[in-house]
């Protein structure tokens, strides 16, 4: 879950746990990336129709 990711990425930021921070900051990039992807099909759909 993305807010997930956002929170461990922030504490990790806090503890100032470099090397933790890029494997959690790849993470949330993927759940970015994925919500994004399922909102976008919706959104052509929705306006676009079936392509």
């Amino acid at each position: 879950m993305t807010s997930d990711s956002m929170n461990r990425f922030e504490q990790e930021h806090l503890k100032r746990w470099w090397e933790s921070m890029i494997s959690s900051f790849a993470t949330l990039q993927n759940s970015c990336l994925a919500c994004h992807q399922s909102f976008h099909k919706m959104f052509v759909e929705h306006f676009y129709g079936q392509r």
